[in-house]
């Protein structure tokens, strides 16, 4: 008599659709974003890490996973990059909210900035 053996069934990770703005950040490598209280606030920390010669980041609206209102975020390819620029704005009397990452299976994570 022969027996049938079955491979184990898996289950495939969930992932989170693409949302064009994902789409983007990640084809440009962009994987950390700063918020701002204010979209004003994040045009001008824009200006201001530019005026600086820090031209690391790009200035993105702000993910639908992070609000559904209107924003702006400063993103960044790099961890430490994104929290040395976080730490530069607080000193220099800008109003950055939080640090997010942008997680493989879709989905936003706030990291936390000592």
């Amino acid at each position: 008599m022969a027996t049938t053996v079955h491979p184990p069934t898996t289950t495939a990770a969930k992932r989170v659709p693409m949302t064009s703005l994902r789409k983007t950040s990640v084809a440009a490598g962009v994987l950390y974003l700063i918020t701002f209280v204010s979209i004003p606030e994040g045009l001008r920390a824009d200006r201001w890490l530019d005026s600086q010669g820090k031209r690391g980041h790009v200035a993105l609206p702000v993910p639908s996973e992070i609000t559904r209102r209107c924003g702006v975020v400063l993103g960044f390819s790099g961890r430490e990059e994104a929290k040395r620029t976080y730490r530069l704005l607080m000193d220099n009397k800008f109003a950055p909210e939080d640090v997010y990452v942008m997680e493989d299976r879709g989905g936003l994570s706030k990291l936390m900035i000592e």
